[in-house]
């Protein structure tokens, strides 16, 4: 009976050490499961395997639309994934459409920022989702890579050489983008930065925000006529070609001559203001070309290949006037 008992005991420990031995590689199995599962990295992807987002601020301006057209042919010609938003100006739809697009799972988010805050919380959730971000056209505050566009304070500082140039002791008026935006504040400080610098006689005799719009910048520019009077009044610093376009008709429209009443220098580089440089009426556009999709994918292969980028990737610009307009025509927009 007794050494039935012991063979009994002996059988029943073999098994609960059978049960341990089981019990213990478990876990370990299980820890493995995470990395089996885990969301491919990107640096093992190729460019038509990546999903990219291009969260677009709004499209009220040709620069705008041209943008817009160079992300998605840029995207097209890639092979990307490529998932496109419009917020139409409004930053509660920016945020929201940046939220849908996360939700989706992207590999690269880009985004158009329509002003220097109100983003921050946003691109939080897309660097704590592990979504590299990079900014286009404008930058902002918050947590992003890099941000592709051009130099806004040297855009700025080339237009009040072109005035001085013009006339040292020039009476200026400025019309101005849309307030809050970085566009707006680099070229408004490169432009007085030069002023003080190399032509202190220089005045601003007036200054107002027309929103990049040409209606806005000729309704602003016929106000301003009317106020101060033609004859105080020797060049339009506009901020875009838009509002500089519609400050010539408004000059027309008060029965004067642009370009030898009132010269007009204005930023960005559109065909109609190649035109209108060509036509004598217009004496420079500065360019700001809104083609940042192949610097942009190029920011992305960067990123993909495990390489740093800078806080700031500029795309580089020139000036046209009468001397290379007609010759430059094709890379005008």
């Amino acid at each position: 009976m007794k050494k039935i008992l012991s063979m009994l005991l002996i059988a029943m420990l073999v098994l609960s050490l059978v049960g341990c031995g089981t019990n213990t590689k478990a876990p370990s199995e299980t820890n493995k499961e995470p990395k089996e599962t885990a969301k491919q990295d990107t640096a093992t992807k190729t460019m038509s395997e990546i999903k990219v987002g291009f969260a677009q601020s709004g499209n009220p301006n040709p620069w705008m639309v041209a943008l817009t057209e160079s992300m998605a042919d840029e995207a097209s010609k890639r092979g990307v994934k490529y998932v496109y938003t419009d917020a139409n100006d409004d930053m509660a739809t920016h945020v929201s459409n940046i939220e849908d697009m996360l939700a989706q799972g992207l590999d690269y988010l880009v985004v158009a920022p329509i002003e220097n805050n109100g983003l921050e919380g946003v691109l939080k959730q897309a660097a704590d989702a592990g979504v590299p971000v990079i900014l286009t056209g404008r930058t902002t505050n918050g947590e992003y890579m890099t941000t592709v566009y051009s130099d806004q304070a040297w855009e700025g500082e080339r237009c009040a050489e072109i005035a001085g140039k013009a006339k040292k002791d020039a009476k200026v008026v400025e019309l101005r983008g849309i307030e809050g935006t970085s566009s707006v504040e680099g070229r408004a400080r490169g432009f007085r930065k030069i002023m003080t610098e190399q032509f202190p006689e220089m005045t601003i005799v007036a200054e107002q925000t027309a929103n990049f719009s040409r209606t806005e910048g000729m309704d602003a520019m016929a106000n301003i006529i009317e106020a101060k009077g033609a004859a105080n009044i020797d060049v339009v610093f506009a901020h875009n070609d838009e509002m500089g376009i519609g400050a010539i008709q408004a000059i027309k429209d008060a029965g004067l001559v642009p370009g030898k009443d009132i010269q007009v220098i204005s930023i960005d580089g559109q065909k109609e203001a190649l035109d209108a440089i060509i036509a004598g009426e217009m004496l420079a556009s500065v360019q700001c070309s809104p083609k940042m999709a192949p610097t942009v994918f190029g920011v992305i292969e960067k990123l993909m290949n495990g390489e740093s980028v800078e806080k700031e990737t500029i795309v580089p610009d020139q000036i046209f006037t009468i001397d290379n307009a007609k010759d430059s025509y094709d890379l005008a927009f």
